[in-house]
């Protein structure tokens, strides 16, 4: 079967070291795609996973393994890894030498998913892309799996993780199973966006990304007494 415009797009995916060491992942385009600095926000995000010893564990992009290395330290029983580009193949076969744990699985993960059995943790770190996605799961063999995603990308506002999710949580997840982007959970984005001002007045405020008050300094003395 002919490549489709996310394997395609894989392709161009290749790995640069700058002179100060720092590691990026850039598309066709030279675009980043991830950086060394993103390894603390990565690690911040699988440890909301929760992964416990023992765990099966499903990983959509290995990227520069930041996520990987993590789970790995979790010392998961089964770590299956799915990822379609090249460049980043031949890096996680490397990594993946000498962890028997790891299983390596190349293609996207619309192809590759339904071949796979269940989970007791699911990360994914894949394309963003809504057009290239929708259309690769459009090719999708199986039509459980294509059903749900397509169903859950007609919802206002979806996104492409929302719509894997969606069929991830029906499909792959072992009873109280947790499935999670990069980009962490939703409450820590909204906390992530926290920012202390100072008000008018002169007094220290706590805003969220949107400017709304939080937390205020004359709600000191009652947040002592409760505590």
């Amino acid at each position: 079967m002919a490549a489709g415009d996310l394997q395609k797009w894989a392709r161009g995916l290749r790995i640069e070291t700058a002179a100060d060491g720092v590691q990026e992942l850039v598309d066709g385009e030279g675009l980043p795609i991830a950086t060394s600095f993103d390894r603390e926000e990565v690690a911040k995000a699988v440890g909301e996973l929760m992964v416990f010893p023992g765990a099966q564990v499903l990983e959509i992009g290995f990227g520069l393994g930041f996520a990987a290395e993590a789970i790995q330290r979790q010392r998961p029983s089964s770590h299956v890894i799915v990822e379609c580009s090249p460049a980043v193949l031949a890096r996680l076969r490397t990594w993946a030498a000498g962890r028997p744990s790891v299983t390596v699985v190349a293609g996207t993960w619309q192809a590759c998913l339904p071949q796979l059995g269940a989970f007791d943790r699911i990360f994914w770190d894949g394309s963003r892309d809504t057009a290239m996605n929708v259309k690769e799961m459009e090719a999708c063999t199986d039509a459980q799996h294509r059903d749900l995603y397509l169903s859950a990308m007609r919802r206002p506002g979806a996104a492409v993780f929302a719509a894997f999710d969606a069929a991830a949580r029906a499909l792959h997840c072992r009873g109280a199973g947790r499935v999670l982007s990069a980009e962490g959970s939703e409450f820590r984005q909204w906390a992530d966006g926290f920012t202390f001002t100072i008000d008018q007045d002169g007094n220290e405020q706590l805003l969220d990304v949107d400017g709304s008050q939080i937390m205020m300094k004359w709600e000191q003395p009652y947040m002592e007494e409760c505590v």
